[in-house]
C-alpha cells in the first residue's frame, strides 16, 4: 500500500518549518477570534432581549439563527479550500463575519420597527453562521494539503485549540 506523502504530485508542496508556524498561529487567531465572534450574543442574550422587548421566543430565534447559516455551509468550505485554497477562502470569510459582527450592533438601533429590528438581527445571525461555517472544513482541508500525514493531528489540534482562547 502506498502511503499518501509518496504520492505527491510534483505540485504539491508541503509548507516548511517557517511556512507551518505561521499558518498555525494564523489560524490558531482565527479559530480564537471565530468563537469569540460566535458567543458574544449568547453572553449579551439576556439583556438585549429586555432593552428590546423580546419575548423567550423571539431571543431563541436570535440565538439559534446563527446555526441555520452554519449548518448551510460546511460542506462547502471544503469544498471551496479544495478547490479555490485555504488561503484564499478563510481569509475572505474571516473578513465577512467580523464586518457582520462588528454591524450586528448598529442594526439593533438603526430602526425603531421592533419586528424589522428582529428580523435584521436573525438575518445577521444567520450570515455570522454563514460565514463561519467554513472554517473548520476550510481548515481540515487546507491542512491536510500542506501538512505532511504524521504532523496532521497534531497541526489541527493546535488549531482547534484557539476556540477555547475564543
Amino acid at each position: 500500500m502506498i502511503e499518501d506523502d509518496q504520492t505527491v504530485t510534483m505540485e504539491t508542496r508541503y509548507w516548511n518549518r517557517t511556512e507551518k508556524k505561521q499558518w498555525m498561529i494564523g489560524l490558531f487567531w482565527g479559530c480564537a477570534t471565530l468563537y469569540s465572534c460566535r458567543t458574544v450574543m449568547p453572553l449579551v442574550a439576556v439583556p438585549m432581549s429586555k432593552e428590546l422587548g423580546w419575548d423567550k421566543t423571539e431571543s431563541g430565534s436570535v440565538l439559534s439563527a446563527f446555526f441555520w447559516g452554519y449548518t448551510m455551509t460546511q460542506f462547502l468550505g471544503g469544498y471551496l479550500s479544495d478547490r479555490i485554497g485555504g488561503d484564499v477562502v478563510i481569509p475572505i470569510a474571516a473578513c465577512c463575519w467580523s464586518l457582520v459582527t462588528f454591524w450586528t450592533p448598529q442594526l439593533v438601533y438603526l430602526f425603531e420597527d421592533k419586528i424589522l429590528t428582529l428580523r435584521l438581527v436573525i438575518l445577521s445571525r444567520v450570515l455570522l453562521g454563514v460565514f463561519q461555517g467554513v472554517f473548520m472544513p476550510c481548515i481540515t482541508s487546507f491542512i491536510g494539503q500542506f501538512v505532511s500525514t504524521q504532523q496532521r493531528s497534531s497541526s489541527v489540534a493546535f488549531v482547534v485549540a484557539g476556540t477555547y482562547g475564543g
